[in-house]
């Protein structure tokens, strides 16, 4: 599909002439590594487009290659603390026995990304505070 370009005379591809699903469709496939470290929505943008869209000059063709790949590593990084933090809850609402150690790993994983600067500190702090909480109230409980 050909979208008119308003600023020249001349067709080329762009992504608001497709919907979403079809420029980044995480949904096929989890952007995880797969063809010399790309994951598949840069693979995409990369094939099907012909290259990055709306970059004029180099320095901001380079700036969309790194914004497609950081978005994909932010993503990644965000899912592993959520599956994380959903393992602790349902090993919490089983009761299970090694509650300390799902959240120990919670926190390390949760408190790197926060570092990284993917999720905010403070918000990774206040979903610590919170599930702590819940874990010591289960384990004064279980007592």
């Amino acid at each position: 599909i050909w979208a008119f370009r308003s600023n020249s005379r001349y067709l080329s591809r762009h992504p608001w002439a497709f919907p979403r699903f079809i420029l980044f469709a995480s949904h096929l496939q989890h952007p995880v590594a797969s063809e010399n470290g790309l994951c598949y929505d840069h693979l995409l943008v990369r094939d099907y487009f012909g290259g990055y869209p709306l970059a004029n000059h180099k320095s901001a063709e380079k700036r969309a290659r790194q914004s497609v790949v950081r978005k994909a590593r932010n993503s990644r990084a965000k899912a592993a603390v959520k599956t994380t933090e959903k393992t602790l809850t349902k090993a919490l609402e089983a009761k299970s026995k090694d509650v300390p150690e799902l959240l120990k790993a919670y926190m390390k994983k949760a408190m790197s990304v926060a570092d990284k600067g993917t999720l905010s500190k403070k918000t990774i702090s206040r979903k610590i505070s919170r599930i702590s909480k819940r874990v010591h109230a289960a384990m004064t409980a279980a007592k």
